[in-house]
């Protein structure tokens, strides 16, 4: 285990996918728990419902009106049911998993899983709040990122259009246009998610209110957007190279259903490629809550604060303990016969 020194100053985007690989094995187990009880449960929740319901949804006859209704309540259950529990127990279980990370990371404490749910629940109020307000800047992001994408694509269009009589050339300002403005997008898009997506760790860390912490994500990532975009972005790209080639390979064989080997092995892909992924989501959130800690290293030198404070509980441990030691010595035990 590296002590703080080491581990407690600013960070490169490579330091950040490192050590955040380093906590998420030393918590797997804690993490493994909180993620059984606050997502895998969800997911295995919504496959037997999903299976239950639409499991034979080819027998379906769509001009019967009772099946119709029935379909159409499914779905809006589902939705809504996905919405409380995005808002509740998934906004909990990450909060748990960030004050685990973090009082290990910063501290080098170890705090239960039961303290870090509990103190995640007396939160919640705060991080709806937060998240609510967090999903309505994002989707004014979605709008915009949206718009800027159609526009690209159009000068892309208008490109390849001027250069329609040279076939090659204009097939290759068609994809470059494409390409560009889906990176381009990406990167608008992550801007806004960047920009605001610290809310839930200023209120589980620093105790913020639902307003508070979308400025403290704002304030922390000022001047660091593509140090944490780098971060994030390799990140992701790291969790998700194996789970979805299982998942992409799945579908390969969704075509055989006469072959039961196939069959088999398109279930083993599929689900195998989602259990890795429900898997790796504490990851996620352990990088996240790095990226977090250094922002507030670079931003307002967090690490020489927990310095301090280090130092004044070495000096206040053994002040104590000569007072405890000099009491006795004054007042010695007297027998009572």
């Amino acid at each position: 285990m590296r002590s703080n020194e080491d581990v407690l100053k600013p960070m490169t985007f490579g330091d950040v996918l490192d050590y955040s690989l380093e906590l998420y094995k030393r918590n797997f187990k804690k993490l493994m728990i909180i993620n059984l009880i606050f997502y895998a449960s969800f997911y295995i929740l919504t496959l037997l419902l999903n299976y239950l319901m639409v499991g034979n949804i080819d027998q379906l006859d769509y001009y019967d009106s009772y099946l119709g209704a029935a379909y159409g309540f499914y779905i809006l259950s589902m939705a809504v049911f996905s919405l409380i529990y995005v808002f509740t127990f998934k906004i909990v279980g990450d909060a748990a998993m960030i004050r685990i990370v973090f009082e290990d990371l910063a501290y080098q404490r170890k705090i239960s899983v039961g303290s870090a749910i509990k103190d995640a629940f007396k939160k919640l109020p705060g991080m709806m709040g937060n998240k609510i307000l967090f999903y309505l800047i994002l989707l004014g992001g979605v709008i915009l990122t949206g718009i800027a994408y159609a526009i690209l694509m159009q000068i892309g269009v208008v490109f390849a259009y001027v250069f329609r009589e040279d076939l090659f050339l204009s097939g290759l300002l068609a994809l470059i246009g494409f390409f560009v403005s889906f990176f381009l997008s990406m990167i608008l898009l992550g801007y806004f998610y960047i920009k605001f997506g610290f809310g839930v760790h200023s209120i589980i860390v620093e105790n913020k209110s639902a307003a508070d912490a979308i400025s403290r994500s704002l304030t922390l990532t000022s001047k660091n957007f593509w140090h944490s975009f780098m971060s994030i972005f390799f990140g992701i790209l790291m969790m998700l190279v194996i789970p979805m080639i299982m998942i992409t390979q799945s579908l390969q064989f969704s075509g055989d259903q006469d072959s039961v080997v196939f069959t088999v092995l398109q279930y083993l892909l599929y689900f195998g490629g989602n259990a890795v992924l429900l898997m790796l989501y504490p990851l996620f959130i352990t990088l996240m809550t790095v990226l977090f800690t250094n922002l507030k290293i670079r931003k307002e030198g967090f690490d020489l604060e927990v310095k301090v404070d280090t130092l004044l509980e070495e000096k206040v441990v053994p002040e104590v303990k000569n007072e405890v030691e000099v009491t006795s010595n004054d007042e010695p035990y007297t027998p009572m016969y």
